[in-house]
């Protein structure tokens, strides 16, 4: 991890200097803010908090930002899982997983974490609709006792075990809901304990759990505030009103790298930046124009001036840190020649002489959704609309908040959503393209639907086989190379700015943004 509380060396030097560091093991991380009185850890949250209950949305925030919620397994810097609330796991045969569970872990009111209490929260889990619970696969739980459950699947899932990283499965008592079933309140097992959430204000504390199974935080306090827009979180940090935020955006990092008592950390990842076209309507329907948009896209004028360099260029739909990662692809290098031909091949070219291209009377236009929430974004939006002009394609860029932009793409009223996603949520070969690919996934927002590689995703899962596994990932990376549903422009680097008091913070690889350890401490 690099830290840099001086001024920053020159932009191309700015990830190269990284070291990745993806401990998960909930390590320690120790925080104070210039102005914040006493030993409070004051985080800045980018996303409006507007419920507390998991399965509502908020499972990432209680698992990972604040740590109320844990999960079964953990994560490490390789993408491999590791035992946390449960002890150890084997599959007894091709449907049924038998996970033995910690014996000394309570929840905050003092019950015990135990095969009923999973059982009861994982069954509310599966009673929703969500993409995890497809991706599982979960027919059914059954207790053998009191601390051993047994997972019965639909079909041959041997990659279970790393769906319970994701947050959705984050754990939870019984009482947090009251007698009617309807949440009440927020009841984990983690080390920080939910004390009070303000909705007027989108404020939530969290507190040390002194029953906590593991290493206990030494702060006083956890304080999540909201600042949706990035300058405000910014602007939290310069004043002291908050000491830990990530994703700033790129143009204050060198005035934060400037001052004295704070660090600016940039951590490369698994989360993407893509674009993801609508193959079931309009240009992008064509694949030749969907190819023809990447050649146009000049991905390193992107992450070296749009991004200012926090950033990687991507050369197919994973990051090479991923042990599955198919290096040989080749990419959509920027190739104007190219793009034009494929368009031309496609019915597209200036017919009229006004430096438009133009099919069947009608110019070609692409209309480019994408959202605020990650400041890169609408940098990478502009920047391929002056692209695209360049071979005389015209471009509409539309940037929305999120919920609004999630509505939009779910009606698919775009040509190409600009998005960041994550390859990794999940730590296990299969899941980015169960996820974002298959046919039966509600996260498929670009239509894609190809039998065979519906197949090769259930031939992964059902595979015990390490180099089985890996083959059919990169026998479906190159698919999704060729067919290109979904175009990866770059991977994300996550802007990290906190207090200098501020020791040991890790950063994880796999997860949403980043999680808060448990011996979180504040140290001048």
């Amino acid at each position: 991890m690099n830290k840099r509380k001086n001024k920053r060396k020159n932009k191309r030097n700015r990830i190269a200097g990284l070291v990745l560091i993806g401990i998960l093991s909930i390590s320690s991380v120790h925080m104070v803010a210039a102005n914040t009185e006493g030993n409070i850890l004051m985080i800045g949250q980018s996303s409006e908090i507007t419920s507390l209950d998991p399965i509502a949305g908020a499972a990432t925030l209680q698992k990972e930002r604040t740590s109320i919620t844990e999960g079964l397994v953990t994560c490490d810097d390789n993408f491999e899982i590791q035992p946390w609330l449960a002890e150890s796991w084997e599959m007894k045969d091709d449907l049924t997983w038998t996970v033995k569970l910690r014996e000394d872990v309570m929840f905050h009111d003092g019950t015990p974490f135990n095969a009923e209490a999973l059982k009861w929260c994982v069954d509310r889990l599966l009673s929703t609709e969500s993409s995890v619970k497809d991706v599982a696969d979960i027919k059914e739980v059954n207790i053998v006792d009191e601390f051993t459950v047994e997972f019965v699947t639909n079909n041959k899932n041997t990659e279970l075990m790393a769906c319970f990283f994701n947050p959705d499965f984050c754990i939870y008592a019984p009482s947090s809901v009251d007698e009617n079933g309807e949440f009440d309140t927020l009841i984990g097992t983690g080390p920080f304990a939910f004390e009070s959430f303000d909705a007027s204000t989108g404020e939530l504390t969290a507190v040390p759990f002194d029953g906590y199974w593991g290493a206990k935080p030494s702060v006083e306090k956890l304080v999540m505030k909201t600042y949706t827009d990035a300058n405000t979180r910014a602007l939290a940090l310069e004043t002291g009103e908050i000491n830990f935020a990530a994703d700033v955006p790129f143009a204050e990092i060198d005035n934060l790298s400037s001052i004295d008592n704070l660090v600016v950390d940039i951590e490369p990842g698994a989360r993407a930046y893509q674009a993801t076209y609508n193959t079931l309507e309009g240009p992008a329907a064509d694949v030749n124009v969907r190819k023809a948009l990447a050649y146009a896209t000049d991905q390193e004028t992107i992450v070296d001036s749009a991004l200012e360099g926090v950033g990687l260029v991507a050369n197919g739909p994973l990051p090479e840190s991923m042990a599955w990662c198919d290096t040989s692809l080749e990419g959509y290098a920027y190739d104007t020649d190219k793009a034009l031909a494929l368009l031309a091949e496609a019915g597209y070219t200036d017919s009229d002489g006004d430096g438009l291209l133009d099919k069947d009377g009608e110019v070609l236009t692409i209309n480019i959704l994408t959202y605020t929430s990650r400041p890169g974004l609408p940098l990478i939006a502009q920047s391929m609309q002056s692209d695209f002009s360049k071979i005389g394609i015209q471009a509409n860029i539309e940037v929305l908040d999120w919920s609004q932009y999630a509505d939009r793409r779910a009606e698919r009223a775009f040509d190409i959503a600009l998005e960041s996603n994550t390859t990794a949520y999940i730590p296990s070969v299969s899941f980015y393209f169960e996820q974002y690919f298959a046919s039966t996934s509600g996260a498929n927002t670009c239509g894609y639907n190809n039998p065979e590689f519906d197949k090769l995703i259930a031939d992964c899962k059902a595979t015990n086989i390490t180099e089985e596994k890996y083959e059919y990932s990169k026998q479906m990376q190159q698919m999704v190379n060729d067919d290109l549903p979904v175009f990866t422009v770059a991977f994300y680097s996550t802007v990290f700015v906190y207090d200098q008091s501020v020791k040991n913070f890790v950063f994880n690889p796999a997860s949403h943004d980043y999680i808060i350890p448990s011996n979180i401490a504040i140290e001048n």
